[in-house]
């Protein structure tokens, strides 16, 4: 696994944890034992080969999912003979279908209860120089008569040496 990865696991699991939505979220896929809860609000790590099975699964049964993107780089360390990427931008896409969304909550509804999940959040193994926080711009949107897209935006400064968890 990779940094990168890692810390896009423990966001999404941050968002399926009881009581951070105010719908109950899951992570898509479900294990095979298991169903996914009704209403429920999928959770989607990206993944290129199941992304788009994934999403319209999300939007054909619950109509609104959350699809938690890789962390982007946004700056590197200047000044030495090798590459660390010190800063980084954090993503949760919120899609909605908005004539399908049978989950009980809407986007604009999930705006808070993501920025209050995730702000100033310290439980990322110790790869964080300073605690996640919501970005400048802290949510972007595009809508139209079928579906809204918002993505709430965190930035994350990362550490050379990982502190000690």
């Amino acid at each position: 696994m990779s940094a990168s990865s890692d810390i896009q696991g423990k966001v999404a699991t941050l968002l399926a944890a009881e009581g951070a939505l105010p719908v109950r979220g899951f992570i898509v896929p479900v294990p095979k034992d298991q169903s996914a809860p009704e209403p429920g609000l999928p959770i989607i790590k990206r993944r290129d080969k199941e992304l788009v099975s994934e999403i319209e699964m999300a939007a054909n049964q619950f109509g609104i999912c959350l699809h938690v993107m890789p962390p982007l780089p946004t700056h590197f360390l200047q000044g030495n003979p090798f590459v660390f990427y010190d800063h980084a931008e954090i993503r949760v896409r919120i899609l909605e279908f908005t004539q399908l969304n049978a989950s009980g909550v809407d986007g604009y509804e999930l705006l808070d209860a993501i920025g209050l999940a995730l702000h100033w959040q310290t439980t990322l193994d110790g790869m964080l120089a300073h605690p996640l926080q919501l970005a400048a711009r802290p949510q972007e949107m595009v809508e139209d008569k079928e579906k809204r897209i918002i993505d709430v935006v965190f930035d994350a400064q990362y550490q050379i040496n990982p502190a000690e968890v």
